[in-house]
């Protein structure tokens, strides 16, 4: 059992303690906790909704989060095949916090251009290190392999992050500005 002090309000996972504070902000994912927060203090307004980065583990939930646009961040290493390629619409933003894991990517598929990211949006990757490497056939002059494809319109920003290409084609390039 776990003692909950006077004072403290829990919904969920979240815990709110009563204090007299003028201004506060409450990062919470629940709407259960708003519905809380407003019902016993009516006094209190909402000014913003925050919206927290989805907590990553996995290749799938990394893909959806950028793809929706929304935030990332990665609660382990994390393994994703570039075979297929995760796009960032233009008009989304979507950051990707590595919280100092490592993001590997592997492809396999021969005679192709292969990109881990379609960069139509802006995107923000940060705080960690992120491998690609090519394991399939060499793929001959014409192909290339590239971790971040960024296209007319696109952004990419690279904050205290380590990039590499480890290769595996003739044409290898971390940026490809498209």
């Amino acid at each position: 059992s776990v003692y909950i002090p006077e004072g403290v309000t829990t919904v969920g996972n979240d815990i709110f303690v009563k204090c007299n504070i003028e201004n506060i902000t409450v990062y919470t994912k629940s709407f259960a906790a708003v519905a809380k927060i407003t019902e016993q203090y009516p006094e209190v307004t909402i000014v913003t909704s925050v919206v927290l980065p989805d907590s990553v583990t996995t290749a799938e939930q990394l893909s959806a989060a950028v793809t929706a646009g929304r935030d990332a961040t990665l609660i382990g290493d994390v393994e994703l095949s570039a075979d297929t390629v995760i796009t960032l619409a233009n008009g989304k933003d979507s950051v990707i916090d590595l919280n100092g894991k490592t993001l590997t990517i592997t492809s396999t598929v021969s005679k192709s251009n292969r990109e881990a990211f379609l960069v139509k949006g802006n995107l923000t990757v940060k705080n960690g290190t992120v491998t690609y490497e090519h394991k399939g056939d060499n793929m001959g002059w014409s192909a290339m392999t590239t971790v971040f494809d960024v296209t007319a319109g696109g952004a990419l920003n690279l904050e205290n992050v380590t990039v590499e290409n480890l290769g595996g084609s003739d044409m290898n390039f971390v940026v490809h500005m498209n």
